[in-house]
């Protein structure tokens, strides 16, 4: 693999998609944690048959974020369906909330659909 600071990953028939550990701090909790995304909210790729060559097929800009302590995202075919969480700031503090809706992304075409399961 590319990187040996792999945080997740799941498998599909050919490829492996796994997020690298790159902290991004974005301020202190009400509680006085740190809110940190682990992730640089990023999900890479790579063929199951080559695991020399990655590919990039998730960056949230620091907009679109998912939570990676719950698996944060489940992959099928082209697309990839996450959790959506936003960042959250009030006053000093600073949190990742998770918003209640479910984005399905469809890396290949680079669009977003939004799922509302509640």
């Amino acid at each position: 693999m590319p990187s040996e600071k792999i945080i997740n990953f799941q498998l599909t028939n050919k490829y492996i998609y796994y997020a690298v550990y790159a902290p991004v701090y974005y301020g202190v909790t009400y509680w006085g944690a740190k809110c940190i995304d682990y992730t640089g909210n990023k999900i890479y790729r790579v063929n199951r048959n080559n695991t020399t060559e990655s590919e990039l097929v998730f960056d949230g800009h620091e907009q679109l974020f998912y939570n990676y302590l719950t698996g944060g995202y489940i992959v099928t075919g082209d697309y990839i369906y996450m959790d959506y969480c936003r960042i959250m700031k009030e006053d000093n503090y600073t949190w990742l909330r998770r918003m209640g809706s479910t984005a399905r992304i469809n890396f290949k075409n680079q669009t977003i659909k939004w799922l509302n399961l509640d």
